[in-house]
């Protein structure tokens, strides 16, 4: 029979483990987030430990994303969710849509595309790209990063556009 700390957690579940534990850890640590939250520091640990049955529940980890915004890896648990859900997660633009916003959009995505290109054309050199070279060339975070600012300038669109679903 497995004891309670004996589990054996799938890919997915060992992502979102490994986030709680990074936003555990961005806001403090078990005991300053227990204090924070006003649960028991046992429990906030437990969350975090990929040997313990327990995961916060999506109120807690929001009320602690909330507290660790501009932390490296921020919000961690709701980008481990989005890319779970075959997504990623894209902070829309909070200032005014104006002229500077949209050129320093534009020029984000056209150094992200020139990025992937240089890349992908390094690895046509012998005429294919292969698995190894996408692993070694870093090409899907490359690509993630271009959606990412992709889903800028689509917010700003959205946003001059006055609509408020922006997905």
């Amino acid at each position: 029979m497995k004891g309670r700390r004996d589990l054996r957690f799938g890919p997915e579940q060992l992502v979102l483990k490994n986030a709680s534990r990074d936003l555990v850890r961005a806001a403090g640590g078990p005991t300053a987030v227990s204090q924070l939250i006003g649960y028991r520091q046992q429990r906030i640990s437990d969350c975090t430990l990929r040997n313990a049955p327990d995961f916060l529940r999506i109120d807690e980890a929001a009320g602690i994303e909330d507290i660790t915004v501009n932390e490296p890896g921020w919000p961690h648990v709701t980008r481990a969710l989005c890319h779970r859900a075959g997504g990623m997660f894209v902070p829309l633009p909070q200032a005014d849509v104006g002229t500077g916003d949209w050129t320093r959009a534009l020029a984000d995505v056209s150094r992200e595309f020139h990025e992937i290109t240089q890349r992908v054309c390094k690895a046509l050199a012998d005429g294919e790209v292969t698995a190894d070279e996408v692993v070694d060339l870093d090409l899907r975070a490359e690509i993630r990063e271009a959606q990412g600012k992709l889903a800028i300038m689509d917010a700003l669109a959205a946003k001059l556009a006055g609509e408020n679903d922006t997905s």
